[in-house]
């Protein structure tokens, strides 16, 4: 079994505003997310408005995972255990993710 298969169990999805191109795969605590686009992971955090929540990105990571957890620290981000375990289980870099998640969704 790969990250990613195991990432699926422990992700949770959110609702992101139609405007927000980023994909939530993990929520790191109430309030915090971890999305992705195409070249990067992206940290998000939830704003109420009257509509709802939206989830404003606050930092881009493209390179490794030890870039990815020094921001989180840096950004104070609450992550909750079990998105710790999720974030371990993550491949070193955004490029090893990405292509994981590529393989996981092409079969």
């Amino acid at each position: 079994m790969n990250n990613i298969s195991k990432l699926r169990g422990a992700a949770e999805r959110g609702l992101v505003p139609h405007d927000n191109q980023d994909a939530i795969f993990l929520h790191l605590s109430d309030g915090w997310a971890l999305g992705h686009g195409q070249r990067q992971w992206v940290l998000m955090r939830a704003k109420k408005r009257r509509e709802g929540r939206y989830w404003n990105p606050v930092a881009f990571i493209a390179t490794e995972k030890r870039i990815l957890r020094r921001v989180l620290a840096e950004k104070g981000a609450v992550i909750s255990s079990g998105a710790e375990r999720v974030i371990d289980a993550l491949p070193d870099t955004f490029k090893e993710w990405l292509a994981e998640l590529d393989k996981c969704e092409a079969s």
